[in-house]
């Protein structure tokens, strides 16, 4: 976990779909997510 917030910041911005992962993983959900993020219609993206 990193320690400081601008960690925490440079972080989400550096690996964005690894950062939001981690995020995600905290959450208990109805069924697993298979993708974090779906780039595949710019400038339009589809979470979880």
């Amino acid at each position: 976990m990193p320690q400081s917030y601008a960690e925490f910041h440079r972080r989400s911005i550096e690996d964005r779909d690894g950062f939001w992962r981690e995020q995600a993983e905290l959450i208990d959900w109805h069924r697993p997510f298979d993708q974090v993020c779906d780039y595949s219609q710019p400038p339009f993206a589809r979470w979880f």
